[in-house]
């Protein structure tokens, strides 16, 4: 298992709580985080965050990668969570896809995701005192654990988000 997160979506990054992670991480420099997504049109807000998206040692920007590259499985082989503190999406394409690789989710209900009980970290309100708490706690679990509900939760994703349940929809 790498050791590292990521923040993986697309438009609206204030909207999917960049921002708040962004804070959170240039002030946690012990913890990694991976960020993969078509930010840089986003001027306004690179403006604000260049500093943090492009020079500090344990915040990569990655900008926009296929999920299916080989630079996306190089990225994701060093992560073994996800962190999706969005406030709004019906079912989040980037969370699911996510949890069909096997990363272990740290997510707000915003999501839109259901994962089986006692799996995952569900946030309740995306504050950085609460992802840092997810953050510290997830960091600490064994490698068994984090596979044991990886392994749980990938099995629930793939018959729950399969092209047939979405043909009987």
């Amino acid at each position: 298992l790498g050791d590292e997160y990521l923040w993986f979506y697309g438009a609206g990054s204030v909207h999917k709580g960049l921002d708040i992670l962004l804070d959170l991480f240039s002030q946690n420099q012990n913890y990694k985080l991976n960020i993969v997504g078509n930010v840089d049109y986003e001027t306004d807000f690179m403006q604000i965050y260049k500093d943090e998206m492009n020079n500090l040692p344990n915040i990569k920007y990655h900008g926009f990668i296929d999920p299916l590259s080989d630079q996306f499985k190089q990225i994701i082989q060093r992560c073994f969570a996800f962190i999706a503190p969005s406030c709004s999406e019906s079912t989040s394409t980037a969370a699911v896809t996510c949890l069909n690789i096997g990363l272990y989710p740290i997510y707000s209900i915003d999501n839109g995701l259901t994962v089986p009980e006692g799996t995952g970290y569900l946030l309740e309100n995306c504050s950085q005192d609460e992802i840092l708490k997810a953050v510290k706690l997830v960091s600490s679990y064994s490698e068994g654990q984090i596979k044991d509900e990886v392994k749980t939760i990938r099995s629930f994703i793939t018959k729950r988000h399969s092209r047939e349940n979405f043909s009987i929809e």
